[in-house]
C-alpha cells in the first residue's frame, strides 16, 4: 500500500505459483529490487488465469528477464497424487491446444483407477454424487473434497448434499478461513495448492467443462488435488475433455 522503504532493498526473491501473476507485475518486481536474484516456480499446467497473467515460460525468459542469466531446471516428479490419478489427469492435460506440457510422472503409490460416473439427468447425478461421496468416506478418506466449475454451482452442490449427509459438509468460498468439515464444497480455483484423501468432481458434462484452455486447465487442477481416490460425474454427454482421454485410465460405471 505504501510501497517499498528506501533503506529496503531485498537481495532475493521466491515467487511461487509463477504462473499466477502478470508480465507487469514481474515488472514492478524488478523495478523495486534491480539487484536481486530470483528464484521462480510454478507449473503452466496450472494456470487458471490467462487472462492476467503469462502463459509459458518464455515470456520470462526471453522477455521479461531476457537480459539476466538464466538458469532452468524442469522439475516432473509429482509426490501428491497416485500413479493412477497422475495417468488420468496427463492425458487431461496433453488435451491442451497450447501446446506441449511435459507429463508429471507419479511416485510408485497405486491406487484404484479414476471413478467415471455417467448419470441420465441432472437429478440422478446429484444422487451418484451422493452415494459417491458416501462411498469414498467408507474408503477411509478422511478428508473429502467435492469440485465445482464455478462458485454459483458449489452453493448448489452444498446445499443438496448438507441435506443428503449426516456427516459435516462445510462450502467453501473466498471468505473462508479453515477448512474445519469431513466434507469441503468449493469451486476448482479455490482449491488450488490444496489436498485431499479423495476428490470429487461434481458435473464434468459437455456444457460444464469445454475443450477450453480454461476448462483443460481448471479440470487438471480439480483432477491433482486428489491423493487417493477420484471420481468424476457427469449427466447425458461427458465433456469432450474426458471423451479425448484413453478409456483405459479410468474406471467407467453408471448411476
Amino acid at each position: 500500500m505504501f510501497g517499498v522503504k528506501d533503506d529496503v532493498r531485498p537481495l532475493h526473491i521466491v515467487v511461487d505459483e509463477a504462473q499466477d501473476y502478470s508480465a507487469f507485475q514481474y515488472q514492478i518486481l524488478k523495478m523495486l529490487a534491480a539487484e536481486a536474484s530470483f528464484t521462480i516456480v510454478g507449473d503452466m499446467a496450472q494456470g487458471i488465469y490467462a487472462y492476467r497473467s503469462i502463459r509459458n515460460w518464455t515470456e520470462l525468459s526471453e522477455v521479461i528477464f531476457a537480459k539476466a542469466p538464466i538458469q532452468m531446471q524442469q522439475l516432473t516428479q509429482s509426490y501428491r497424487s497416485a500413479t493412477e490419478i497422475m495417468l488420468f489427469a496427463n492425458e487431461i492435460i496433453a488435451a491442451s491446444p497450447q501446446g506441449h506440457f511435459v507429463p508429471a510422472e507419479p511416485v510408485l503409490r497405486s491406487t484404484a483407477k479414476p471413478l467415471v460416473v455417467e448419470s441420465p439427468n441432472q437429478q440422478e447425478l446429484l444422487k451418484g454424487l451422493t452415494k459417491m461421496v458416501r462411498q469414498l468416506r467408507k474408503e477411509g478418506c478422511k478428508t473429502v473434497a467435492v469440485l465445482t466449475r464455478t462458485a454459483a454451482a458449489a452453493a448448489s452442490t452444498h446445499a443438496e448434499l448438507a441435506k443428503a449427509l449426516s456427516a459435516s459438509v462445510q462450502l467453501i468460498t473466498d471468505l473462508a478461513e479453515d477448512y474445519a468439515a469431513d466434507i469441503s464444497v468449493m469451486p476448482v480455483h479455490l482449491a488450488k495448492g490444496l489436498e485431499f484423501d479423495g476428490v470429487v468432481i461434481a458435473d464434468c458434462s459437455a456444457d460444464v467443462y469445454q475443450l477450453t484452455e480454461a476448462d483443460i486447465k481448471l479440470l487438471y487442477v480439480a483432477c491433482t488435488r486428489a491423493m487417493h481416490r477420484l471420481v468424476v460425474l457427469y449427466s447425458e454427454t461427458p465433456s469432450p475433455i474426458l471423451q479425448s482421454i484413453k478409456p483405459d485410465t479410468y474406471e467407467l460405471v453408471k448411476s
